[in-house]
């Protein structure tokens, strides 16, 4: 969980498409081995990695076909921030009590994932995808010319 603040916090400071699609590669690694040790099983959540991998293979395309070329600029000082921010994010995380969870073997996680108050949440994903995936088609359609002009 550390992992995932951690990787949140740092995309705040990021500018350059290429170092935050690695850092959204990052965080979805992080939230698939997660939700696998949550699960249970892996089918779960090497399905949302691959939707996942899926959107960020089109924002990468979209953004690099947008953008110029700019030089990638490491800050020393953002690095050690991020250092001392992660020691710290552990010691106020950690509680022993919201960790019972994982030890709980009758909870039946997807039942419940996919039951009546998550249901409706997951319709409007499928929906809210459907209609990104549309958005994008008609973004890239092949008569209306490249996106950048020279």
């Amino acid at each position: 969980m550390n992992n995932l603040l951690v990787l949140s916090f740092l995309m705040l400071f990021i500018n350059n498409p290429l170092i935050l699609s690695i850092l959204i590669l990052l965080f979805a690694l992080n939230v698939t081995y997660y939700l696998t040790f949550l699960t249970n099983s892996s089918w779960f959540s090497y399905i949302l990695f691959i939707i996942m991998i899926g959107g960020l293979l089109i924002l990468f395309v979209y953004m690099s076909s947008m953008s110029s070329t700019n030089k990638f600029k490491f800050h020393y000082f953002y690095f050690f921030t991020l250092f001392f921010l992660s020691i710290d994010f552990k010691f106020l995380i950690y509680n022993e009590n919201s960790l019972n969870f994982l030890n709980d073997k009758s909870l039946n996680f997807m039942i419940k994932f996919f039951n009546y108050p998550n249901m409706y949440l997951i319709m409007f994903l499928i929906i809210y995808l459907l209609l990104m995936l549309i958005i994008v088609f008609f973004l890239v359609d092949v008569n209306l010319g490249p996106f950048r002009k020279n």
